[in-house]
């Protein structure tokens, strides 16, 4: 009892400690996502926190459970973490602390991929009587694409959020646009991804966002994820 009390302390309020390394968010959007298969459809609601102005990382969770809510943090080709959490104690965290021991190490080894695919700016399109820039990310390679039978993701972005740069939970998109930033800003009202024979097999919707100050936070001890990435030259 006294190892969960401390536990939630520590996920509700701010550390007193200095941690070695604190991500700061500053909107949380709620998205129903979709997901087909065959003739069924399954649904449920994703929050992602993101950053405004650093799009290199993001948190994602939704509910496993009527209790318990699974977090996923990544920092592109840095970091990766999957944790549960108590769902009415992460609505209501100021600063989310992660274990050590569920934090793991997470470089990119496909940026060569980055070659292999392109994003193209389309049409804008009209959602609900409004105007929404469209853009899709897809394998420039048409017989790999039919071989390996690969999708196509594509993005409807709300204009009206020009002050948030691109949200891309993909690495390879997320690269991509790093060696090409022409892509419009704003967050996402709409992501969908078509397979090869061109039926969309998921859809990302975007419910409502808000404006927050929420902290994340990688405490100083956990040294197999803080410490510099040794590149092999051999």
């Amino acid at each position: 009892m006294k190892k969960y009390l401390l536990y939630t302390i520590a996920l509700l309020t701010p550390m007193l400690c200095i941690s070695q390394k604190i991500y700061s968010f500053d909107y949380l959007t709620e998205y129903n996502f979709y997901l087909y298969k065959d003739s069924t459809v399954t649904k449920k609601q994703i929050s992602v926190l993101t950053n405004s102005k650093d799009n290199s990382y993001l948190v994602s969770y939704s509910k496993t459970d009527s209790l318990n809510s699974t977090v996923l943090f990544r920092h592109m080709d840095k970091v990766y973490s999957k944790e549960s959490f108590r769902t009415s104690q992460l609505e209501k965290a100021q600063t989310i602390l992660l274990n050590c021991e569920l934090i793991y190490r997470s470089p990119n080894p496909y940026k060569f991929r980055t070659k292999q695919y392109d994003f193209t700016i389309l049409k804008d399109t009209l959602l609900d009587g409004k105007n929404y820039k469209h853009y899709q990310f897809k394998s420039n390679n048409p017989k790999r694409e039919k071989r390996k039978k690969l999708a196509t993701n594509y993005y409807i972005i709300d204009t009206e959020t020009s002050f948030h740069l691109p949200i891309l939970e993909f690495p390879t998109a997320y690269e991509e646009w790093k060696s090409n930033q022409s892509l419009p800003n704003g967050m996402i009202q709409e992501l969908y991804q078509r397979n090869i024979d061109g039926k969309v097999i998921m859809k990302l919707k975007r419910i409502n966002y808000k404006h927050v100050d929420i902290q994340l936070e990688i405490p100083k001890e956990c040294e197999h994820v803080l410490e510099p990435i040794k590149i092999n030259t051999n």
